[in-house]
């Protein structure tokens, strides 16, 4: 249940109002908002009545197939478009990084343990805080969330 719970938090963690946000394993974008979801809906009953528009009216497996694929080939650049531009910008990512932060005014990162080492800093010489975040925001460095 733990996995659940952090992809919950992930996708909760849209300050932003993305449409659709990174996936935390793999490539590519999965929906986070209603506009979001809607788009998949629309996305996939269009191909659907297309796919059985076309193999209705053709006589072969292979003209269904010749027939079908610009138009699957269009209404799949056409959403990866759409999620290109509502949503995050895409990158591989395997879970979650792991990353510390200074929660003085220097707002260091960094992603191995230490600490903090910017001599302006109200916590120069203190220890670095774990960060939970999932997007590399940090929470806006709001130190309730640590």
């Amino acid at each position: 249940m733990k996995i659940f719970d952090k992809y919950a938090e992930y996708y909760k963690d849209n300050p932003q109002g993305y449409w659709f946000k990174r996936k935390l394993y793999g490539w590519g974008w999965t929906p986070v908002k209603w506009q979001g979801w809607v788009v998949i809906i629309i996305y996939v009953a269009i191909l659907v009545n297309f796919s059985i528009l076309v193999d209705g009216t053709q006589h072969s497996a292979s003209d269904t197939l010749i027939n079908f694929a610009p138009w699957f080939i269009g209404l799949t650049l056409a959403l990866i478009f759409i999620c290109y531009k509502k949503g995050e910008k895409p990158r591989w990512q395997w879970g979650p990084e792991e990353h510390y932060v200074c929660l003085g005014g220097c707002r260091g990162v960094s992603k191995v343990p230490g600490i903090c080492q910017a001599p302006s800093c109200a916590n120069h010489n203190h220890q670095l805080v774990k960060c939970n975040c999932a997007d590399g925001l940090h929470y806006n460095f709001d130190s309730s969330k640590f």
